[in-house]
């Protein structure tokens, strides 16, 4: 399945830190060093001519607010993050250097993943958890709803009243909100086995996309909800 298409975390870094190449010798927080958004960092500084390993190094720290306490803290010098926890957060006075999504453009940023063996062994209820998150999809978009959806972001995610407001809106932006109806646009893939091309971290020529989805899950849901008239 698919979600958002738009990267959302943006290299954040404590007030000390001017320009890129400032980060020359510093350490970094990320997720995980070899996956997810540390990926998205490498290549950002790799576009200012920073190497990795050579030229700074990375701290595995965690979740994004893992990452933003540690920063805040002045633990590490940078880090990728959402500008919706800095502003939440209060943390004004760390300087935003870079914008993800001016690197990487469309990007996989909500995902329905498992793997193949796990997918195969329990198709019949994979598919119904498809189904049911489509029909989740639905009602979510669905603006007889956004009243209630409010308040259930209110009362289990603690956001505010504007909070909820702006996060409701955000579900409906072309590449930050939800696509339709929860299906994955392998195109967004690209840009991810491009920049993992450029750091070295995958050989050329780039494997298919196939190689990295299988939509058949999503399909037989489609199906089976047509067939049913839902």
């Amino acid at each position: 399945m698919g979600g958002s298409q738009e990267l959302n975390q943006s290299l954040f870094v404590t007030p000390d830190i001017q320009e890129i190449g400032d980060l020359k010798g510093k350490l970094l927080g990320a997720d995980a060093v070899g996956t997810g958004f540390a990926v998205v960092l490498r290549y950002i500084l790799h576009c200012h001519g920073l190497s990795f390993e050579r030229d700074y190094s990375f701290k595995s720290v965690g979740s994004t607010r893992l990452r933003l306490a540690e920063l805040c803290a002045g633990k590490i010098a940078g880090a990728m993050i959402n500008p919706r926890y800095v502003e939440d957060n209060g943390a004004a006075n760390l300087h935003l250097l870079a914008s993800g999504k001016d690197y990487a453009d469309p990007y996989p940023a909500r995902l329905g993943l498992t793997t193949r063996a796990w997918a195969e062994q329990h198709r019949p209820l994979l598919v119904r958890f498809v189904r049911a998150m489509i029909v989740t999809i639905d009602w979510m978009l669905d603006a007889r709803n956004e009243a209630e959806l409010a308040d259930l972001m209110q009362s289990k995610l603690g956001r505010s009243p504007e909070q909820a407001r702006r996060d409701y809106r955000r579900l409906f932006e072309p590449r930050a909100g939800l696509t339709g109806r929860g299906a994955f646009n392998p195109e967004s893939l690209k840009p991810v086995l491009e920049m993992r091309r450029k750091l070295a971290l995958i050989g050329s020529p780039l494997p298919p996309l196939e190689k990295y989805f299988d939509d058949s899950f999503y399909r037989e849901a489609v199906s089976a909800m047509r067939k049913s008239g839902s």
